[in-house]
């Protein structure tokens, strides 16, 4: 009899080891909660199977392959990882075409047609992730509603390539706008 409790006590000493380990290797979500019951069950069954075994006589045994639920945990663990960086890289791809776009509607409201943008983001530093580091923007005036006059001079070489280019006053405006709505230091707002 003694024999029997010290076996019965040894089987529910390795199996609460065991639930432990599992629990503190177990990741955080939604199936942690399943993982657990499943652990308990164990742990019950553990505690209970013996005194069975004891009154019936019948041998009760619990075949359970620990070797193919760590292989398919890991194989688990692996997929979720990947589709959790799939998703991640997404969202930011998100991010910034929808940042893009408010950004140039913001500017065009303002008279002036944007050619091309480029963003520098934050996304390695989680205490500032998502924040804008720089903003350059090409322009040129937004000449939609103007009467375009073109003059001709003879007897003189000129190449006016700037006819459409943002005057200064104009190019400091939406640099300020755009740091305020942003919170960026306008020196990191570059306009061509």
């Amino acid at each position: 009899m003694v024999e029997f409790i010290s076996t019965w006590a040894e089987q529910v000493v390795v199996a609460v080891i065991i639930a432990t380990i599992l629990e503190l290797i177990i990741p955080k979500g939604n199936n942690k909660k399943y993982i657990k019951v499943i652990i308990g069950v164990y742990i019950l069954f553990t505690i209970i199977s013996p005194v069975i075994n004891r009154i019936t006589g019948d041998n009760i045994k619990l075949d359970f392959n620990y070797e193919k639920y760590f292989n398919n945990y890991m194989n688990y663990e692996i997929q979720s990882n990947a589709i959790t960086t799939t998703n991640n890289q997404n969202i930011e791809d998100i991010y910034i075409q929808n940042l893009k776009k408010d950004i140039i509607n913001k500017v065009e409201e303002r008279g002036v047609k944007v050619n091309n943008i480029q963003l520098d983001i934050n996304f390695e530093d989680y205490t500032s992730y998502g924040n804008i580091n720089k903003i350059v923007l090409e322009v040129e005036e937004d000449n939609k509603n103007s009467i375009h006059v073109n003059e001709v001079i003879i007897g003189k070489n000129t190449n006016n390539t700037n006819i459409n280019k943002l005057d200064e006053d104009k190019a400091k405006e939406i640099k300020n706008y755009l740091s305020n709505t942003y919170s960026l230091n306008s020196k990191y707002i570059i306009i061509k």
